[in-house]
This record gives structure tokens, sequence and C-alpha cells, in this order.
């Protein structure tokens, strides 16, 4: 039985003085194929195929420039803001 699994990253992250905070953008995709499997017997077989593809995409943001505070005096530099999507295929 034989399989192939690659994948691709990729990162991006910066600070912009316009948007007073760093913007890291973030993703990947796994792509899994391996050979099919047959159980059970010849009259009755049970076949699926093996293979799957997934991926994520990522984005965040954290004001590390700014001097704003949250209701009860939290720095709002310590938060961070993060958006993100799933994909999986089977």
């Amino acid at each position: 039985m034989d399989s192939n699994i690659w994948g691709f990253d990729a990162t991006y992250g910066r600070e912009f003085e316009a948007l007073k905070g760093r913007l890291d953008i973030r993703g990947e995709f796994v792509q899994v194929d391996t050979d099919d499997a047959n159980f059970g017997s010849f009259l009755d077989p049970f076949r699926f195929e093996n293979e799957r593809d997934g991926l994520y995409l990522q984005a965040a943001y954290r004001p590390s420039l700014t001097t704003a505070t949250m209701p009860g005096g939290l720095p709002l530099k310590n938060f961070e803001f993060i958006v993100r999507y799933d994909l999986l295929n089977e």
C-alpha cells in the first residue's frame, strides 16, 4: 500500500504604523492520497477510497502600537483578535 502526503504552509507578519499594530496571516493546505483498501471477500467486497485534503486560513491582529485601554484599565495591546477558516474534505 502506497501513500502520497504533501503540504504547503505560508506565513506573513508585519507591524503597520497605520494600523497601530501587528498583522499576521497564515495558511496551510495538506493532501493525503493512500491506495484504495479492500476488505471482505471476493463475493462481498467492501472498498473505500482513502484520500483527503484540508486547509486553514487565519488572520490575526494585535494592537501592539497603541496606548488605548479597555474598560477597567486593561491595555488594549495585550489582546489579539483572530479570524480562522478551516476546511476538511474526506
